[in-house]
């Protein structure tokens, strides 16, 4: 099960970074929204460059992969508030505008790879596998 979200997770986050591209177009025509589609669009392809490199340990079964799905679980929880601070800082916008479902996904997300991260961590399953 683990394997099937690590790699699924690419491509989600794929799906979600070529949906944005759509707001491309009004951030273009603000100042302070270009700033903020650059951020944001750099945040996305640091995650998803995370995502391809845990993914690549696990499929090379290395016994590093504890420790890079740990600093994925570390990115899905800091990545969204980091930038909930800066669309903050940029639009002096309240985080009570700005907060909406889609900023708490990847809460949930960090929630589920909680389990995860404690499983990879104490399985002896996962040490046996993972030994290169």
């Amino acid at each position: 099960m683990l394997a099937i979200i690590v790699c699924l997770s690419p491509l989600r986050s794929l799906v979600e970074l070529t949906t944005s591209l759509k707001d491309l177009q009004v951030a273009l025509l603000v100042p302070e929204l270009k700033v903020l589609f650059a951020f944001e669009a750099a945040v996305d392809l640091a995650y998803l460059a995370l995502q391809i490199v845990v993914g690549v340990v696990m499929l090379g079964r290395r016994a590093s992969f504890a420790k890079w799905y740990t600093w994925l679980w570390v990115a899905t929880w800091l990545l969204p508030a980091i930038d909930l601070l800066v669309v903050m800082a940029l639009t002096n916008v309240p985080p009570a505008k700005i907060i909406d479902v889609t900023h708490l996904r990847p809460l949930f997300a960090g929630v589920g790879m909680t389990l995860w991260v404690w499983y990879v961590h104490v399985s002896l399953r996962v040490r046996n596998t993972f030994t290169n």
